[in-house]
């Protein structure tokens, strides 16, 4: 919502978001020495953390509250049946 890219675990709905919607990078471990290896890598291309950027607040007119509320709504009921 803020624009702001992201760096995320390998978890396939987070991959799922990145690649979908290309707003960030993906770390294959969690050494801190990784995280800072890609951080990095992020901060230094200013054309793709521009073209993320953009991407996220794309991303943010699809992956809101107002768009998923019917959703999570609709998975409630089913399970209130």
């Amino acid at each position: 919502m803020a624009g702001t890219p992201v760096l995320v675990s390998d978890l396939p709905e987070l991959r799922r978001i990145v690649d979908k919607y290309q707003v960030g990078m993906i770390t294959k471990n969690h050494d801190p020495a990784h995280i800072e290896q890609c951080i990095k890598e992020m901060l230094s291309n200013p054309d793709k953390l521009s073209r993320w950027k953009s991407n996220c607040l794309e991303a943010a007119k699809e992956l809101n509250w107002e768009k998923e509320e019917g959703v999570i709504r609709g998975v409630n009921e089913g399970y209130l049946r």
